[in-house]
């Protein structure tokens, strides 16, 4: 019997090795999307245009927002409900700082200069109906880094109105996005977007929190 107990024990513990090793990779996964998604929100492009968010920021002394609040975001939700993993993800990422309490996030450095997010912006249309953040980034990332991508989408059916406003890490990647699908256009193109540069004034087009960039 001794031998037996033995046994089962020893095969429980094989068992229990690989349940364990999976879930450490679903929790470092889930760390990985909860930092990328906080220091999106946090970032130039977003926290530029994020009014909402900014305020926030601004009505704290030291331009804290609240852990807890930012965790209520629709995006935040869908990753977890643990409060502890977005203070883990938070406290990972070398551009976010934590109060002391760890209740309160804010950048680690201040925002900078964002004047010229006009011209490192291009306006695209004529997007097909199905397009979302992630295969737009893919298609425009091969002319430079894509910062921000703003989707409008109709508040009553959620479908995309059709265009978006793209944000560059310079004015040259923009120009290049544009040339390419202007020349394309011109030679009669028609299955691809329609790009131009952003229309002046537009501060990189409308703030979305919630976008998956």
């Amino acid at each position: 019997m001794q031998a037996m107990s033995s046994s089962s024990a020893k095969q429980e513990a094989g068992e229990a090795r690989p349940r364990g090793a999976a879930k450490r990779k679903r929790v470092k996964g889930v760390l990985r999307k909860l930092q990328d998604q906080l220091e999106f929100y946090f970032g130039e492009a977003n926290l530029s245009k994020d009014r909402f968010l900014k305020q926030k920021a601004d009505e704290h002394s030291e331009g804290y927002v609240s852990l807890e609040l930012v965790s209520s975001f629709n995006k935040m939700k869908t990753l977890t409900s643990d409060l502890s993993l977005v203070v883990q993800a938070a406290q990972n990422s070398p551009l976010l700082q934590l109060s002391e309490d760890r209740k309160w996030v804010k950048r680690a450095t201040p925002l900078k200069d964002t004047s010229d997010v006009d011209v490192r912006t291009i306006y695209v249309e004529n997007l097909p109906k199905t397009s979302t953040h992630d295969s737009i980034k893919q298609l425009f990332k091969v002319f430079g880094t894509v910062l921000y991508v703003s989707l409008p989408r109709h508040k009553t059916s959620s479908d995309i109105k059709g265009f978006c406003f793209i944000e560059y890490s310079s004015q040259t990647e923009a120009k290049d996005a544009v040339k390419f699908f202007q020349t394309a256009k011109a030679a009669g193109d028609k299955s691809n977007p329609t790009a131009n540069p952003c229309p002046h004034g537009t501060q990189g087009g409308v703030a979305g929190g919630e976008v998956d960039v």
